[in-house]
């Protein structure tokens, strides 16, 4: 519209929110000004942040858009993955509480929910340490490095740890939180977030598979042909991950399509665009497996008959196992004992920082 002349004022819309690139857009004359919806859903002080030009504290948007109602048969209410808030405005008067005299706080878990948990606690005066058994924050937001397309959670996990930084938590990273750790430094509460590891379907021979969690950032010790068990949206970006890096994938699904649990307003429409593009990605809806073999995966077909499909390698998609056994070995070691985010239920980022935002908001 620039290159053609036209004195009409152009706004751009559609996810600017990175307060760097709002400014670079206006002042290399692409744009005259930014419009933007999506930024205050996430962050209402946007414009705050943007007048004071603190662009490190603005909440990044990850580009779920289930603030354009996340279903298309209902509930029909719209939320925010990263902003809690959203959705139950109306509700959080009786739902939080204001913040009591301050508390000595543990956080077992350094993923998404168990940083939000560690923020919101110490944003209310407590006093908090986080504790994580690896030497990275993140959770399974560590395996998003990887994948070009996980970008924005990407940066959703270096803005919680960038947070926790400049809050003061205390975080004690190579750290396996036990009660021999924890009693001796008795703390008022202790929120476990732990959450999940993948399981295998069971199937015969899964064993052969790996699961989602070993696939990205892993992609050399994969063969050149690969079947992804199971259509869902984890299984189809991890599909469209190994096509990327130049495997022929195969995806089998249930479903008659695939990424039907991802939202379906804009998001969904998404995914299918980007593996239409790749030569290298194929998918047989109504495909059920029932076995895994020394280089094939058997699944029965939409008229029920059984098929095998070659290949070197296999990503079998079995569902979460959630951590609530360790979780529950921590039950004593403090005054409050909580659990939230995929150790309390599987869920998402959303359930998950739902959760913490309920918890911290008790005390």
């Amino acid at each position: 519209m620039k290159a053609s002349g036209t004195s009409i004022l152009c706004e751009p819309i559609g996810g600017f929110q990175n307060l760097d690139d709002c400014e670079d857009a206006i002042a290399s004359g692409k744009a005259d000004l930014i419009g933007g919806a999506r930024a205050f859903f996430v962050d209402p002080d946007y414009y705050q942040k943007a007048k004071e030009g603190r662009g490190e504290d603005v909440l990044p948007c990850v580009r779920c858009n289930k603030c354009h109602v996340p279903s298309l048969t209902g509930p029909w209410l719209s939320f925010c993955t990263v902003n809690p808030e959203i959705g139950i405005a109306h509700k959080l008067s009786k739902l939080t509480r204001p913040a009591g005299a301050p508390k000595k706080v543990a956080v077992v878990g350094g993923g998404p929910a168990g940083m939000r948990a560690a923020l919101y606690a110490a944003e209310r005066g407590h006093d908090v340490t986080l504790y994580e058994a690896s030497d990275r924050l993140g959770g399974q937001l560590k395996l998003m490095d990887a994948p070009t397309f996980k970008w924005p959670l990407v940066n959703y996990r270096e803005y919680l740890i960038a947070q926790l930084k400049k809050t003061g938590v205390k975080i004690c990273l190579n750290t396996k939180a036990t009660p021999e750790v924890l009693v001796p430094e008795h703390y008022d509460v202790l929120i476990a977030a732990l959450g999940a590891t993948p399981k295998l379907p069971p199937i015969p021979g899964a064993e052969r598979a790996k699961t989602v969690f070993e696939t990205f950032g892993r992609e050399a010790e994969f063969g050149k042909k690969c079947v992804v068990i199971g259509g869902s949206e984890s299984g189809t970006e991890a599909g469209i991950y190994l096509a990327e890096n130049g495997h022929q994938v195969t995806v089998l699904t249930r479903q008659e399509g695939l990424a039907l649990d991802a939202t379906p307003i804009h998001y969904r429409e998404t995914i299918q665009e980007f593996y239409a593009a790749l030569p290298n990605f194929d998918f047989i809806p109504h495909a059920a497996a029932t076995a895994v073999g020394d280089g094939w995966v058997e699944y029965r077909d939409a008229e029920g008959k059984l098929q095998r499909i070659a290949c070197d390698s296999v990503v079998a998609l079995g569902g979460m196992e959630a951590h609530q056994e360790e979780a529950m070995a921590l039950y004593g070691c403090a005054g409050d004992f909580y659990m939230i985010g995929d150790c309390r239920t599987v869920g998402n980022i959303h359930t998950g920082t739902r959760d913490a935002y309920s918890v911290t908001h008790q005390f």
